[in-house]
Parts: structure tokens; sequence; C-alpha cells
């Protein structure tokens, strides 16, 4: 640190050069000036920390070189030195700025003295300067709260205990008050209707949560404002605490949520409306879990077979010993490939007769993707089965191909790679047809039908996505053998997705009577890259097999952080069951292929065999490592390491809402397990949590804090005590009453046998489902902190925030499609490869048939072979473009006949269109065309629909790829895309080429033909900034200016790299 400096201002220079050294010896370093230098002196210079000015009667006048000299350094302390009796001249010098002064008597004191000084004045002008800088940083904070204040979009007011304060101009526009003096003054019942939703006065309730948010610091709530005009609004209100000039004030934070209410009251209606629909519809319907046991049926089943409901939920399906797919379970079994959609098979009812019905099913999966059971369908078709005697025969004669087909796959055993390696090849040719049936059964879906007939097709319509997702499965799994199977790195929340699984299995489990139990460390990061589902996927084959072999006791998936880093971390993930255990021999081949447990029950269902292996192989594709530790008859351990990324924004962790800290909560869990995981969960949080094993010892804790004034702020009560003891717990403490009771939280099985109103009447004030959720336990107890309210379940034990997402079926189609009952033939002439391509994916998907020419002279041909439904037909084609041979069709047609046609084209001017009228088209639709303008033309001109004609779409996107767009066109099937994407760079390459040359030549035609071709094929691909691109080049090329042309080709190259990188970031550039 380097020694402060002074500057001594002589006024006789007689002072001794043993002063100098005295100071110096001090740790200063001294700059002495003479009377004649003093007098030369402009300015302090910027080296100097302090200066001493020396005034002597006979010499130099140190009040005039202060005066000079003190506004030149404001920062820099001074001393006055002054000879004894001159005292005025130091008053004079201290109003000038002076510091502090010395009288220069005996030589000895002076000396003694004036280092004392100096640390005096340089400690207090250092305190002078942190006070000034202390100040700026204050004001600085004022405004930037004031800028934000006054900028926000939200409604932000200031207010103290009952009166608004200040508030923005947001507040002012929210409520419809004309300015400030209107609005401050008001009380926040003033902003309230009379009453809120539940009926509570809003005087008296605003000043519970304000008198609350004073008292924890915060307060968030919804809550019903209403304008200075009487509209009322739903809200949702932050209020926080501060001191504002030493004076305690909240801050109101007020936003309008009536949109997102108004949703959430309309999904609860859509779902009461499904309900209702599959009870009465007269198509018997029946759902089974992933172990094909019945879990429900509809008043068509009772009907058709005789059971009543409690006769036959919880048994297995072969019950009715009809099904075909009971020994080959076509909706659990991986290794069959054909789909139950409309197969005829004999039904035995409860009295013994046997139907002969028509049969639909399809899978049910959970939100993550993975199968948690199934639902059929049948109708009686005994009248028509004679019918179906050709179609038998054509069954039998293709299941003696089958089993011709089988006997080779064994003799080709040896091949068994390539047949992985073309099974991975064949997701398109697989996938195309079954996009065919989809589409023509969305197209029925859109059509006018019975009830009856809607749900025939809506069984269709499942059961090919069940067997969509069947071959996804199986594609899946030749992909793994073929290490062709690509892996994502995208942001997810790893506690997510193991609680995920838990809940995915917790029905099953709770059927058995196994508990469930899920625990991630709360040191373990949550915040991870990689690939969600078959993250899933290996922990769900595990514990499920853990559910599968445990008929008592528990299965716990346990998560740990091995090894962690600011990149990277080593989960390890655990599945501990206490089921029949594997023995050392089994263990050595557990992970095999086809391998299957051996298990002590009779005809136990063993599965496919797949399911430990699948999860070694994607392990193993990340990277880690499994392992498995057993005992027979004492239970098994699987262990999964592997090796994961950190996401440093955390994107898909939800930020934990709450202070929780000090909160009193008693646990009542005979599950030691589960006791020792909430417990450990609840006091990461820093809640206070006591745990009791049965209600005896729970009320005996309980006493004890109420004796000693430390009472419970929560209990949570597992509803699995011995005797049902655990609503019991709930009335006793109810009973007791108290000042300020605890609020009880339940805990139960998925499917609870007690009803909504039981679990409210005894005093529960929320349901969670197990196995728990940390983010829902935490969002539950906040949201009771708060003052809010948590949904108790509904009938089936399920409150409504369990339910999962619609089925594909149930949702409702938007999308104008083709009737599949009808034949629609299509001519669809476009030279672009690409293009071609795409128009031809969408149309086949939508059930049409397609025939294709290349060019215009191709098009009249076929047009004069063939007869077409509808005609869409490019503008811009060699040999003959589409006006010509749009003439030439129509000369060809009898005075009866009109095909229509339909113009495609990348030009968008009034007169492009008239162009084409002109031609003899019917209809002008813009590149790039998707499902819903070809549907909407089909409908329009082959069916008759009353739709509108579809308006040009709008400026290209500035963005290098619009990913939904390619989605859309595939049915986000990957192969497809690299399909599509490789027609485009087949075709971009030649017109790049092209355009090279044609520039170069100053070629005008040929700039603007290939220039028109890319920027239609970007189009079609999503490719914004391309096409744009393309459009400015084709510009320059018709303006012929040639410099802008050469500028908007080197954009054109540059965007298409840009393009290129993009499209292999997501897998979808053909290697």
């Amino acid at each position: 640190m380097s020694r402060p400096r002074i500057l001594f201002l002589q006024s006789s220079g007689d002072l001794p050069t043993s002063f100098e050294r005295r100071i110096e010896a001090g740790g200063y370093v001294v700059e002495m000036l003479s009377p004649a230098e003093v007098a030369a002196l402009e300015r302090i210079p910027a080296r100097v920390d302090i200066v001493a000015v020396e005034h002597s009667s006979e010499g130099a006048d140190g009040l005039v070189a202060l005066s000079r000299l003190a506004g030149s350094a404001p920062s820099v302390p001074f001393i006055f030195v002054a000879e004894p009796g001159q005292e005025e001249a130091a008053v004079e010098a201290l109003q000038m700025g002076a510091v502090d002064y010395l009288f220069r008597d005996a030589e000895s004191t002076y000396f003694e003295l004036f280092p004392a000084a100096v640390n005096q004045a340089l400690q207090r002008q250092r305190l002078l300067n942190e006070k000034r800088e202390a100040e700026a940083a204050l004001r600085e904070s004022e405004d930037r709260y004031r800028t934000v204040f006054e900028s926000s979009a939200d409604a932000i007011m200031l207010l103290d205990s009952r009166h608004f304060l200040d508030c923005n101009n947001a507040t002012l526009v929210l409520f419809g008050y004309p300015d400030r003096e209107s609005f401050v003054g008001c009380h926040p019942a003033d902003l309230s209707p009379e009453l809120q939703a539940d009926g509570a006065d809003s005087r008296t309730e605003a000043e519970k949560r304000i008198a609350q948010a004073f008292e924890d610091g915060s307060n968030r709530f919804k809550w019903l404002h209403q304008r200075r005009d009487g509209e009322v609004f739903h809200a949702e209100v932050w209020l926080t605490a501060f001191p504002l000039n030493q004076r305690p004030v909240l801050q109101a934070t007020v936003r309008d949520i009536t949109e997102q209410v108004e949703a959430e009251e309309a999904i609860r209606e859509a779902n009461e409306f499904l309900s209702t629909v599959i009870e009465t519809c007269a198509t018997a319907i029946f759902t089974v879990d992933e172990g094909r046991k019945v879990t429900s049926v509809n008043r068509a089943f009772c009907e058709a077979t005789g059971y009543d409901p409690e006769d036959i939920i919880g048994k297995p399906c072969d019950i009715l010993d009809s099904h075909p797919c009971i020994a080959d379970c076509h909706l659990f079994t991986k290794s069959s490939s054909t789909p139950v959609s409309g197969a005829q098979c004999e039904l035995l009812t409860k009295s013994g007769r046997k139907l002969k019905i028509l049969k639909n099913t399809a899978l049910l999966t959970g939100p993550n993707g993975r199968i948690t059971g199934g639902v059929e369908s049948f109708v009686d078709v005994t009248e028509l089965s004679e019918a179906r005697e050709a179609t038998e025969a054509a069954n039998r004669k293709l299941k003696e191909a089958m089993a011709k087909a089988k006997e080779l796959a064994q003799e080709a055993e040896s091949a068994n790679l390539a047949k992985s390696a073309f099974l991975a090849n064949m997701s398109h040719e697989i996938r195309t047809p079954m996009n065919g049936i989809i589409g023509m059964t969305d197209v029925l879906l859109n059509m006018s039908l019975s009830a009856k007939e809607r749900d025939y097709v809506e069984t269709i319509s499942r059961s090919s996505a069940a067997l969509l997702s069947l071959i996804n499965d199986i594609l899946d799994l030749s992909r793994i053998e073929a290490g062709r199977l690509p892996l994502e790195d995208r942001p997810l929340d790893f506690r997510e997705v193991v609680e995920g699984v838990g809940q995915t299995l917790a029905l099953q489990a709770q059927e058995k009577g196994v508990e469930m139990i899920v625990r991630y460390a709360p040191s373990a990061p949550r915040a991870l890259l990689g690939d969600a589902g078959r993250l899933r996927q290996m922990v769900l084959n595990l514990a499920a097999n853990g559910v599968k072999f445990t008929e008592q006791g528990y299965v716990a998936i346990n998560v740990d952080a091995r090894s962690v880093t600011d990149t990277q971390v080593a989960l390890c993930v655990s599945v501990t069951d206490t089921g029949v255990g594997i023995s050392a021999e089994q263990q050595g081949v557990i992970f095999e292929k086809f391998s299957q447990l051996k298990s002590r029950k009779p005809n136990a269902a063993q599965g496919s065999g797949l399911g430990l292996a699948i999860a070694r192989e994607l392990v193993e594709l990340m990277g880690g490592a499994i392992s498995v530790t057993s005992q027979v008859g004492e239970g098994t351990t699987f262990e999964i390491v592997v090796p994961l990324q950190r996401d440093p924004e955390e994107v898909a962790v939800l930020p934990e809402l709450g202070d929780l800290s000090g909160l009193r909560i008693l646990l009542v869990e005979n599950c030691a397990l589960r006791r020792d995981v909430l417990g450990e969960l609840i006091r990461s949080w820093g809640g206070d949590c006591t745990c009791a094993s049965d209600v005896g010892s729970a009320w005996t804790v309980l006493t004890a804090g109420h004796q000693a004034d430390q009472p419970f702020d929560f209990v949570l009560v597992d509803q699995a005590l011995p005797d049902g003891a655990g609503l019991a717990l709930g009335r006793r403490i109810q009973k007791a009453g108290g000042e300020d009771p605890p609020r009880l939280i339940l805990f139960s099985g998925v499917k609870g046998r007690e009803t909504a109103e039981e679990i409210r009447d005894a005093g529960f004030v929320a349901f969670l489902a197990k196995p728990v959720r940390a983010s829902q336990l935490r969002t539950t107890l906040t949201a009771l902190l708060a003052g809010g309210a948590v949904a108790v379940p509904e009938e089936n034990g399920l409150s409504r925030a369990e339910g999962g997402p619609p089925s594909r079926a149930s949702v409702s189609h938007a999308r104008l499609v083709v009737p599949t009952d009808v034949d629609v033939h299509v001519l669809l002439a476009e030279d672009n490869l690409a293009n071609r391509k795409v128009a031809q994916v969408v149309l086949e998907g939508m059930g049409v048939r397609v025939d294709v020419a290349i060019n215009g002279e191709e098009a009249v041909r076929q047009f004069r072979e063939h007869t077409y439904d509808i005609v869409f037909m490019d503008c811009q084609m060699p040999v003959m473009d589409g006006f010509e041979a749009t003439r030439l069709m129509r000369t060809f047609e009898l005075a009866d006949q009109h095909t229509p046609i339909v113009a495609l084209t990348a030009r968008a001017m009034p007169e492009d269109r008239q162009a084409c009228l002109d031609s003899g088209m019917d209809e002008y639709l813009r590149k790039p065309v998707g499902k819903d303008a070809l549907s909407n033309v089909i409908q329009r001109f082959c069916f008759g629909a009353d739709t509108e004609p579809l308006t040009l779409h709008g400026e290209a996107p500035d963005v290098v790829l619009r990913p939904e767009q390619l989605r859309d066109v595939s049915s986000d099937d990957a192969d497809v895309i690299r399909e599509l994407v490789s027609a485009f760079f087949s075709g971009a390459g030649g017109w790049v080429a092209a355009l090279d040359v044609a520039i170069s030549s100053e070629d005008s035609e040929q700039v603007s033909r290939n220039a028109h071709a890319l920027k239609g094929s970007a189009a079609n691909l999503g490719a914004g900034r391309l096409q744009r691109t393309a459009r400015s080049l084709e510009t320059a090329g018709d303006a012929e200016n040639w410099a802008a042309a050469a500028d908007a080709f080197d954009a054109l190259r540059e965007e298409l790299e840009h393009l290129k990188d993009e499209l292999a970031q997501r897998g979808w550039l053909p290697s």
C-alpha cells in the first residue's frame, strides 16, 4: 500500500530539514514548496493526499494560498499552520474549508502534534467521501425504483394498513381511474365488489390479507376486483412489506387473470362432458391397467355382458374368456405388430351366452408416453358374422403366411443384427400407411355422424394411435440393437421425471397392497440436460419390474448424487423392492433380451423379457452402468449410475414457492421408509418435522405441543393407518378445536375408498395422492399458509389436479379433413421435387389418392387419360407452364364436366391471382401450402362444404427455420422430415449453380426463374430467412439490378449454410 503524500506550503522557508525527516519517518511522503513555489502554484496536484498551509505574519499569507488553492482539490483536506497568537486567522481558515489547524510554537510540541493532525484529517476526509458516495447511491436506487414503478406493465400500488398512498399509470388503466388524485386515499375494498367469490365480505377479508402481509412480510392470493365502471374481474395480488421513510408500507402488484380462470372452468366442463358421453354412449367400453385388470366399465358394457361393475372391476380381462388377444395381448406385447382394430371375435357373457363382437383397442399412456393401460370397445355383430366368412378365409391364409414367416425368422436367427438394422430403416414405410388410416379417421370425425358411428370411428382412431405407438416401441428396440437410437439433450427436471414414474405405477402397486415410495435427495441437482423420455423409460422399467414381483412391503425409488461439479453430475438411481428376490444364477442373465424371471406363482405373467434389457442398453448408451444385488426371499435392488450435464439456466425447474422456515409439522405415517423420506424433505425446506407412527403417539405429541404453547401448524396423515384410523384422527383433532387448530392434509392411495365429503367432514383441507410429489406438497403447504384452498378428491379418489391430459380421441378435431368413405383422386402438377414431396405427404396423410406430374405437358396427358376430382397446378413449370396446361385441360372437358383446378404459386400480388382465374383456374393458394389449406379446398370443391376461402399467407417469418411447420406436414415423423429435407437440397444445389451462372451472364429471366423456384421450396420447408433472401434476389433479377443481385446471392448462400446447421442440430439433415 502506498504511503500518504503531504504537500507542505511554506510561508518563510525556514523549517529545518529534520522536520521533514521526522514526518517521513512516520510513514508519509513529504513535498516541501518554498514561498516562491507556492506563489506560482495554480492548483493542487492529483497525487497529493493532504495539504499543510503555513501562515506567517512576516512571510507569505497562508490565507491567500488557502483561498486560491482549496477549490482546485475539494476532496483533499487542508491543515492550517499558524503562529501563536493568530487565532483569528485560524478560525478564518476553518471557515474557508480547512479541516484542522496547528500553532507552530515550541518545535518539539509542533512535531508531536503534526502527524496526529494529519491522521485525523485523512480519516475525517475518508468518512466524508464515503458519506457522499452512500448518499449518491441512495438517490440512484430511489430513482431506479421510481423508474421501474412508473414503467411497469403491471398495476403497482403503495398502501398503508387502510389506504392507497401512490400508484403507477398501469393501475389507473386497470381500474379505470382518470388520475392519481382520484385514486390515492381509496381503501382496497373500494376496488372490490361487496362480496368475494366465496361469499366473504371484501372489506373484512382485505384487512385480514393486509395484516397478514405486514406480519409475514408478503402475501399472495387471488381476489375479485371491480373497476370504476362496475366491471368485476379476477386478479392475482402480491403484497410485499417494506419500510418507506421509516414507515411500514405495502407494495401491491395486481394482475388480471380473468382469461385464465375462465379457461380452467372450460376445462372442467369439458371433462364432465366427456364423462357423460362415455357413460351414455351405446357402445360397450371398458378399460384395463397395465396388468390387464379391468379398471372401469360403462353402462352399455354391463347391459351387453350381464356383469355389474363390482363383479368385474379389479378382475383380469380374460374373465370374458373370448378375446384372441389374451394369449398374445396386442396391447402390451411388443412382439405383435398387428392392430386390434375392427376385429371380430366371441365374448362370453356372465350367463354363459356367446356373443360375436366387433372389437377395437387402444393404449393409454401417461404424460411422458409410458403405457399405463388400455381401452377396449365392442359392439354385437352376431347377425353379420356370415358376411365375414370370406375375410376369415383370408385371415387363415394370412396366419399360415405368418407361421411360415416365423419359421423363416427362426432359421435366420444368425442374421439378427441385419434384421435390426433393417427394421430401424423401415420407420417411414410402416408409418406412411398408418398415417393414412389416422388421416381417414380424422376425416370421418369432422363429418356429421351419429353417436354410435362417432364412437366406432373414435375407437378406430384410438386403435390406430395405439398401433402406431406400439410400432414406435418396436422400432426403438431395433434402433438400439442397430446402434441408431438418437438421444435428446434438452433441459429437464429429473425429480419430476422420477416422481412421475412413481405416480404412474402407484395404482398398480396399490391394488397389490404394495407401497410405492420415491425419494429424491435434497442435495441432488434437478436441472439437467438429457433425454427425459429415455431416462423415464429406464427407471420405469426397473420400478415396474419391482411391482410385478412384490406381493407385500414396498417398492422404493431413490436418487442420490455420486459426484457433483459445476457442469456435471453422476446420478445414482436405485430401485429397491421387498419382493421374491433373484437367485445368483438368474442375476447373471437378467439383463439379456427375452430373459424372464421364474415366478413362484403358477401361470404368473412374465412379460416380454425386454424391460431390463432395454434399461441396460439405454444406460450404457448414456455412458452409465447398471447393477443388481438380491437375496432370494429378501428383495432386490437395481442401481443405475448415469453421468449427465447440468443445466446452468435451470430452464425446466420451477422455483420453489413459499418460505416454510420454522413451520411445525406433525407427520403421522406407519410406513417407516416413507416417514424418513418425507421428514427429510420437509426439514430440507426449513420446516420443523415431528414424526409419529400411529394415532396414539400422534395424539401424545399434539397434546404435548399444545401444553408447551408450541402448537403444530400442519398435521400430515396417511389414510392407510390401521383400521382406517387416519380419518378418525382427523375427526378427533377437529373435535378438540382450539383457538388455532392445525390444518390437516390427507395422504391416500390413487384409488381412495373415502368420498370427498367424508374427507372434508373429517376436517381435512387438502388431499394428496401417494407417492406424494415434492412440488405438490410444497405448493399445498404454501397455498394453505397464504389462505388459499386446495382441492380434495372427487368420487373417483383423485383431485382435479391429478387428472391427466385428454386422450387423442377426446380432443376436438379443428381441421377439416377428407371423409374416409369417399375416394378422392387428385392430380398434383409440380416440377419442384421438394414442393412435390411436401404436398404429396400432406395429401396422402389425409387419405387422398395422388397422381403426380412434373410439368404441364405431362399433367395434360394424365388429365386426358384419367378422371380427377381436383387438380393442384403449379404455375411455373418447364416444358409447359400451369397457365397453358389449364387452358388445354378446359378444351378437353365435356359440356357437363368441370374439374376444379387450384393454382399453387409463390407469387402474392392481386394481378397474379387474377392471371390464374383468367386462365381457367378456380382457386389460388400461395405457397407454402399446409394441411388446413389443402383440406379446406378439397372440402369446398369435392363435398360442397361451407368453408371460407383461405387468405394469403403473411410475410415470411424472420427465422432460420420454423420446425413446427415440418412437424405439422410430416405428422412429427423424423424420417419423413429427413426425406423432405433431402428433396429440398437435391433441388437447391442445381438452382444455386444456375443462379451463379445467370448472375455472371446477367440473364434476368434465369435469375428470376431459379430464385422463384428456390423461394417456393424454402417456404414449404419453413426456412423463412432463405425465403426472404430468395425473394430479394428474384426482385433484383426482374429489375436487372446486378449489384443488388450479387449481394443477395452472397446472402442466399450464407442462409443456406445457416439452414444446414439448424437442421443438423435437430438431427434432420440426411447423412
